[in-house]
């Protein structure tokens, strides 16, 4: 069962936006489209990037593969990795998902989102 996020009783003011855009959302890394959806949530949250977090049955779970790291956030919760491999870029640890989100972001649940330089984002 979902628990409300510590990080808000610390920092009420601290923003966490969560959104659909308007159209559907393409991933590519490095050209090599990894994710397509018409049901992406945005994410815009302070100090951080915009952030698209794509249903996993859009993503090519083909080209991810899971690893050990994780990280906390105190306003989401706990996220686990995967690497994304295009056969020809490898980018490591750049696709995460909240399995167990805080109550204020359950609607990132089973979804994935991606990070990194080589990355694409585009609404179409």
């Amino acid at each position: 069962m979902a628990q409300p996020a510590p990080g808000f009783e610390k920092n009420p003011n601290h923003k966490v936006e969560l959104s659909a855009p308007s159209v559907g959302v393409t991933v590519r890394l490095s050209g090599v489209e990894i994710a397509k959806s018409n049901a992406a949530v945005r994410l815009d949250e302070d100090r951080c990037p915009i952030r698209y977090y794509v249903p996993k049955g859009d993503v090519d779970m083909g080209k991810l593969t899971p690893t050990d790291h994780s990280t906390y956030c105190p306003y989401k919760g706990t996220a686990r990795y995967w690497s994304v491999d295009t056969g020809s870029v490898r980018a490591e640890n750049s696709a995460w998902a909240y399995d167990d989100p805080y109550e204020e972001c359950l609607p990132i649940k089973e979804f994935i989102s991606f990070y990194g330089d080589d990355y694409e984002f585009i609404e179409a």
